[in-house]
């Protein structure tokens, strides 16, 4: 083999080794940019509901001339308990979209991560903390405590099947984005 035979094979070789790493950077972007969306989607679905219960809410008590002070009370804790996890979720969003793919991608990863991470355990807090506060402020209630005992087993039937649900939806929806983002922070 002479000179010019080899310069071409470790071209060729220096070549695929580019592209194959080049693919392999886009899958990952790919991916990224996938879980943003998902997240994205998400977020937009809790923003959704949260504003049609606030409507809803409010065109019941207009129309009604009024609510009993209970269903104030469970409006208020409901809400009051969504706003800080809604405020990180949108900065999670804002961080992960914010990661400059140029600079230090798997530090910027990480940070996205970590932030996320904290995120859900927040969620789950406030899902655990709304769910003992409401229960608790049903008990100290003087509206609740004069209701039917199958409307109270009924009520607190009900926020043990929204603890359940709450925290299974947290976890399938962004338990799977945390995940897919710890798989991709491992492989870089």
């Amino acid at each position: 083999m002479d000179f010019d035979q080899l310069e071409n094979i470790w071209k060729k070789a220096d070549n695929l080794a580019t592209r194959d790493s080049e693919e392999a950077l886009h899958q990952k972007l790919m991916a990224v940019t996938g879980t943003q969306r998902k997240i994205k989607k998400y977020f937009r679905f809790e923003m959704v509901i949260m504003v049609s219960s606030v409507i809803f809410f409010s065109t019941v008590a207009l129309l009604n001339g009024g609510l009993e002070p209970y269903f104030y009370k469970l409006f208020v804790l409901v809400l009051i308990g969504s706003i800080p996890i809604n405020v990180r979720l949108f900065l999670s969003m804002k961080r992960i979209s914010g990661i400059d793919y140029a600079n230090d991608l798997q530090k910027n990863l990480i940070k996205a991560r970590n932030h996320l991470k904290f995120t859900i355990r927040i969620y789950f807090g406030l899902i655990v903390f709304s769910v003992i506060a409401l229960v608790v402020m049903s008990w100290l209630d003087s509206y609740f405590l004069q209701l039917p005992f199958a409307w109270q087993i009924g009520v607190i039937g009900y926020l043990f099947i929204f603890f359940i649900a709450s925290l299974y939806l947290v976890n399938k929806l962004y338990g799977k984005r945390l995940k897919e983002l710890e798989e991709l922070v491992e492989e870089l």
